[in-house]
């Protein structure tokens, strides 16, 4: 998950001794129902429209990006509360919900390009535009449970195979909050590969924090 007007919050997974309880309540028929219908196709290639769902007004604008296989609708409970504080989009990923299929095969490389260019397809609508993240703020959110993660046989592995796991994906995340000044990663308790939904406020209290630190131009402001 991404911000336009380059502050940055990453959803991420690592590993943790117990298995996630899913805490909220899956998101209502109401909430669901906008991500029923395509609402904004960008042209980014021949044969090729991300699908695009826009919200709310102001500055900086959320870009909120799916896991793996995800789309838009994982949005569903966060995406109207950010409403309310700024603009936010949420995004199809190639192949899912209503976003054109991707050329194969489908790289981390190529979803990050495709973001990107939806990102600057629909730029006018965005607002802001593409910085490096120098001194702005970056929040990772990492899952605290592995449990939906790895497979049965994966649980009833050594200890010392889930400390490696839990160790490489703790450090990958520390580099990309590395890439800030102000980069943090923040483990999320109760929470699996959906922390969007799992742990929605979680995640709704990061942005607020990281929008609020974008329009501040300072951390402390917004402590």
């Amino acid at each position: 998950m991404t911000t336009a007007a380059s502050v940055l919050l990453a959803l991420s997974v690592a590993a943790a001794p117990t298995r996630a309880q899913d805490t909220s309540p899956p998101p209502s028929p109401e909430r669901l129902e906008p991500y029923t219908d395509p609402q904004q196709l960008v042209q980014i290639a021949r044969g090729r429209r991300p699908n695009l769902y826009c919200t709310g007004s102001g500055s900086p604008t959320v870009v909120m990006d799916a896991w793996f296989a995800g789309s838009a609708w994982n949005s569903a409970v966060v995406q109207p509360a950010v409403a309310g504080l700024t603009r936010v989009c949420s995004y199809d990923r190639a192949g899912e919900g209503w976003s054109d299929p991707g050329p194969l095969p489908r790289t981390s490389s190529a979803i990050v390009a495709d973001l990107h260019a939806a990102v600057w397809a629909a730029r006018r609508d965005l607002g802001g535009g593409r910085r490096p993240l120098g001194a702005l703020l970056v929040v990772v959110l990492q899952a605290g449970d592995l449990g939906d993660v790895l497979s049965p046989f994966d649980l009833q592995s050594a200890d010392d195979l889930q400390s490696a796991w839990f160790q490489v994906r703790t450090e990958l995340l520390d580099s990309v909050a590395a890439q800030s000044e102000q980069g943090v990663r923040v483990v999320v308790p109760n929470s699996g590969h959906n922390i969007e939904l799992e742990q929605p406020q979680a995640v709704i209290d990061t942005i607020r924090q990281v929008v609020c630190a974008a329009r501040a131009g300072t951390v402390s402001s917004c402590e």
